[in-house]
């Protein structure tokens, strides 16, 4: 069983508690190292990570790129400020962060987020994290040809759409559902 159909098989009133994000070591890994070597392979200078949870991605990109992680979620905020009191986490979403914030980051990650997006709500999401990039934003999302659940999945041409630019697109290895994608910053 994947993630998304253990996510799905929770009941509503478990998503977005500690019991209802039951991934299988295997999957979070999997995507984790995926990103993480994506977001490596850019050279950033700094990263913003979007609906950051835990803080993982920081503890697998290199400890000299400034890291700055966003978690909207109470409880997940406070283990991930608990794990990493030297890093910048701040307890904010996209759009209130994007508001305060007159900094730019050389990489953008929304690593997962997109499929919990209303595609009503979808074109401006990846133009704000557009706008906080520098250079990169990395995104994964739900790949619709493997995917049909509950959650919001997105196609490549949607994605190119909503960015407003060609997105580059890779499987995650071991992970057939989901998808990680670059998008480049042109300024």
């Amino acid at each position: 069983m994947d993630a998304v159909s253990i996510y799905e098989s929770q009941p509503d009133d478990k998503r977005g508690t500690p019991e209802g994000l039951l991934t299988p070591d295997h999957l979070h890994d999997a995507r984790l190292v995926a990103t993480s070597e994506l977001v490596s392979s850019l050279d950033p200078i700094s990263v913003l990570d979007v609906g950051c949870g835990y803080g993982d991605l920081a503890d697998c990109i290199s400890p000299a790129v400034a890291y700055t992680g966003i978690e909207q979620i109470d409880w997940i905020w406070n283990i991930a400020r608990a794990r990493h009191p030297k890093l910048e986490i701040l307890k904010s979403g996209l759009d209130g962060f994007a508001q305060e914030t007159p900094r730019r980051f050389d990489v953008v990650v929304a690593a997962g987020v997109l499929p919990t997006v209303d595609p009503a709500d979808r074109t401006r999401f990846c133009q704000t994290l557009r706008s906080l990039a520098e250079r990169f934003v990395v995104v994964s999302w739900l790949d619709p040809l493997h995917y049909g659940g509950r959650l919001q999945a997105t196609s490549v041409r949607s994605l190119c759409e909503a960015f407003d630019a060609p997105v580059a697109v890779s499987p995650v290895p071991g992970d057939s559902s989901y998808l990680l994608g670059v998008v480049t910053v042109a300024r």
